[in-house]
């Protein structure tokens, strides 16, 4: 491989391994001086030590550690970094007392203005509370809210565990997993929130509680994929599973010659009856600097070098380069996390549809048409990649109590989720990249309703400000979220005064 094609694979790793994460409407979340000012105030007289406010060095730090570059331009009156749940609790209480405007901050890894982060309001940093222990069996795993998944993987690595988080080390435990998260073993494992074993959560009234199977069970089921809409998760305590070496890494196919190829090879991996659960993959359209290529990330979680599993895609033709190796959990993740440069803009969406071959195609030549809406900007990276949904993983959530995912049915073939990634360097061009990528959504969810194959489910992780995910868990779900958020938060605290993320 030349020089020139592994300095464009190298930055092609970064969408194929990197999605991002993000969820937020498009709210003015600016809040008047005074008000701001009262209500920093507030917190002072009981929290004082942990306020950091502009000018500051705990504040810059704060907000130089948000992924996207959105995320580091919105400056709160003041930011909070509690460091227990009792902080979180009277912190909740004040705010909510005042009608104080708030955000919560988990990695600070999402993806739209205002997920995580409040113009001239409170932002509650939770990276603080970041504590990791293993029960003494090992089968489980209490972890902060705030600890980044790049180092809880290296602390389960070492004892030859993991748990299905996301993909990127500098993602938070909860924020991912509210959304329900699916990561580098999620076949074998679930979503991440199928592996929750209990929340502690401060709910609207300041109350810390514990949501789990035996206690506060609808609070526990609603946690998993609803969203910032019920409190701030202080703690998340997993079901652990043992994983010490993979195999994975990725593979880039130049599209005139291998479209085709991979296409087949997707639909058919997915709609494999015998599917290997150890068995995860992500294809990626890819584009940026004037050069468009498809990328395969494979992992599979045992040591077993090009596993019988992902035998159709070895002979296809097309091939640029291949880095798979043995390899671990937590060296996966920082890959993806260096890949994938912080301060740059971010925008994404999110689309599902049944596993079809043909779609696929017809998507590539929808992908390709929409380069020309994107390809004169600064640092533009444009990814479209899809990742199969398959019966392993809804038997895992049927077994662990459920989530509000909607997913609870497939067509024998299996789903396929898509995500747009793109990032950007400059702000003045998030007009054009926004309309570009609602141009491209439009494209493919009119191709896949063509063929019969739409379906509603949009990932609460990667979907884009202007979509509505909890309405597409059906129903059903979308009723019981609301009304567990009523009776949670009675007071709609976490509806109005926290206006990142979506909303019931």
């Amino acid at each position: 491989m030349s020089i020139a094609s592994l300095s464009r694979f190298s930055a092609l790793l970064a969408a194929a391994s990197c999605i991002s994460l993000g969820y937020a409407t498009p709210v003015d979340t600016s809040v008047s001086a005074a008000t701001s000012s009262l209500c920093c105030q507030s917190l002072s007289a009981s929290l004082s030590a942990k306020l950091s406010y502009p000018s500051s060095a705990a504040y810059a730090d704060s907000l130089s550690s948000y992924w996207t570059q959105q995320g580091q331009l919105i400056t709160p009156a003041c930011i909070l970094t509690p460091t227990s749940a009792r902080d979180v609790s009277v912190a909740v209480s004040i705010l909510a007392r005042g009608s104080c405007q708030f955000a919560v901050r988990s990695g600070g890894h999402t993806s739209v203005t205002g997920a995580s982060n409040i113009q001239d309001g409170v932002t509650i940093d939770l990276r603080s509370l970041d504590a990791t222990t293993l029960s003494s069996d090992k089968s489980l795993v209490s972890v902060g809210a705030g600890q980044r998944l790049g180092n809880l993987y290296s602390i389960l690595h070492e004892q030859g565990l993991s748990i299905p988080g996301a993909r990127a080390a500098g993602i938070g435990a909860s924020g991912s997993t509210l959304g329900g998260g699916l990561g580098f073993i999620n076949p074998s494992q679930g979503f991440a929130a199928d592996s929750v074993v209990e929340f502690e959560i401060v709910t609207a009234d300041g109350k810390i509680r514990r949501a789990n199977k035996k206690e506060n069970s609808d609070l526990w089921r609603a946690l998993k994929g609803g969203g910032n809409n019920f409190g701030v998760v202080t703690q998340i305590v997993f079901q652990t599973f043992p994983v010490k070496d993979v195999w994975g890494g990725n593979a880039a196919y130049l599209p005139a010659t291998g479209v085709n190829g991979v296409a087949k090879a997707f639909a058919d991996f997915t709609a494999d009856p015998n599917y290997d659960p150890n068995a995860s993959l992500l294809v990626t359209y890819y584009f940026t600097q004037g050069f468009t290529q498809i990328a395969n990330l494979y992992v599979y979680a045992a040591p077993t070098e090009n596993p019988a599993a992902f035998g159709v895609f070895y002979p296809l033709e097309g091939q640029l380069g291949n880095q798979t190796s043995i390899t671990t959990v937590p060296a996966l993740s920082a890959a993806s996390e260096a890949q994938s440069p912080h301060g740059l803009q971010q925008i994404t969406f999110a689309v599902t549809f049944v596993n079809s071959a043909e779609i696929l195609l017809d998507l590539w030549t929808i992908f390709e048409a929409s380069i020309a809406g994107v390809q004169s900007l600064e640092r533009i990276s444009w990814a479209l990649t899809f990742e199969p949904v398959v019966q392993s993983i809804i038997d895992r959530t049927k077994a662990t109590g459920g989530n509000v995912l909607g997913l609870e049915v497939l067509p024998p073939q299996g789903l396929t989720l898509g995500f747009l990634s793109a990032s950007f360097a400059k702000a003045e061009d998030y007009p054009a990249v926004s309309a570009a990528a609602d141009k491209l959504l439009a494209s493919v969810i009119s191709a896949t309703k063509k063929r019969g194959a739409y379906h509603p489910y949009i990932d609460l992780n990667h979907a884009k400000a202007s979509q509505q995910p909890f309405k597409g868990y059906g129903s059903a779900n979308y009723e019981f979220l609301k009304s567990t958020a009523k009776k949670y938060d009675p007071g709609r605290v976490f509806q109005t005064l926290v206006p990142g993320g979506f909303k019931l």
